[in-house]
């Protein structure tokens, strides 16, 4: 076992991580102390500092983590050997899993005005998915499950309009959870490019 597997295997690494999730969708990055963490994981500060330099590299370890994780449960999805809308739907609620544990602040705080260390991972992710998302249309449209008049480039261009609408302070508004929010968006743009069986 290498060094990076020895340490994500530490209780104390995992009891800090969980911890971590924990407080940052309940109240956000900037509201978590690190000693609300350490007490939250009850661990010493010192054995914080063990695994990471500061908030900020937890920050990025945490989201790093929950990135892999993502493709991980993207990745069974799509190879699954089942019918295309059934695809969409487990997509949906993998996206509403995601999400609905976030505090609006969290989500604020990584669309809105993330960390620069964020939000180089954050757009790193964003264009693994965008380019997953295109070929899965791609090979779905020659399968006849999304409809043959829409060009992929149009899906592409109205992923990102719909990825922008997502920090849109009038649009949360409405929505009591992130949630609430990313499944709407997620099903509006699904369902928009299903093949309908007339």
């Amino acid at each position: 076992m290498n060094e990076k597997n020895e340490i994500t295997a530490n209780v104390k690494y995992q009891q800090i991580m969980n911890a971590a999730q924990q407080l940052f969708y309940k109240y956000g990055l900037r509201r978590v102390a690190i000693e609300e963490i350490c007490e939250t994981a009850n661990v010493s500060k010192m054995t914080f500092y063990k695994f990471f330099q500061n908030k900020t590299d937890l920050i990025v370890k945490l989201l790093k983590a929950l990135f892999e994780e993502g493709i991980t449960d993207f990745n069974k999805i799509v190879t699954a050997d089942i019918e295309f809308p059934d695809k969409v739907r487990l997509l949906i609620d993998m996206k509403r899993k995601q999400t609905e544990f976030m505090c609006l602040d969290l989500w604020h705080e990584l669309v809105q005005n993330p960390l620069p260390e964020v939000k180089q991972l954050l757009d790193t992710q964003h264009e693994y998915f965008m380019k997953e998302f295109i070929d899965i249309f791609i090979q779905g449209q020659k399968d006849g499950d999304i409809r043959p008049d829409i060009k992929p480039e149009f899906i592409n261009y109205m992923l990102n309009i719909l990825f922008e609408a997502g920090k849109d302070k009038n649009l949360l508004k409405m929505y009591d959870s992130t949630g609430g929010v990313a499944d709407e968006i997620i099903k509006f743009y699904f369902y928009g490019i299903l093949a309908r069986n007339d």
